[in-house]
């Protein structure tokens, strides 16, 4: 990031691990690889190429939705501690 503003005549002042988005990216991720449409949470769905797809879809999700989280949080925070977390909150200061 520091490189990107570089030519903006930007610096960072400060970055943080943003929480709530890095894990919700993370349990839709763990649900997408189960499902047969993607973003089935979110809302953003891919067409099904048959009507029972999306319903196996919604089923699974119903069933994989807590333990997707259970997994979905440690996965963030080790991510998060090896500097791969995917939410970050970036604050720039002007030269």
């Amino acid at each position: 990031m520091r490189r990107l503003v570089a030519n903006r005549d930007q610096v960072v002042a400060a970055a943080r691990w943003s929480p709530l988005p890095g894990v919700a990216a993370m349990w839709q991720t763990l649900l997408n690889s189960a499902t047969f449409g993607h973003n089935l949470v979110v809302g953003s769905q891919a067409p099904a190429r048959r009507p029972w797809q999306r319903r196996i879809d919604w089923l699974t999700t119903a069933v994989l939705a807590i333990p997707a989280l259970l997994v979905a949080v440690p996965l963030e925070l080790l991510a998060t501690t090896l500097g791969r977390g995917s939410a970050t909150v970036i604050r720039l200061k002007l030269l």
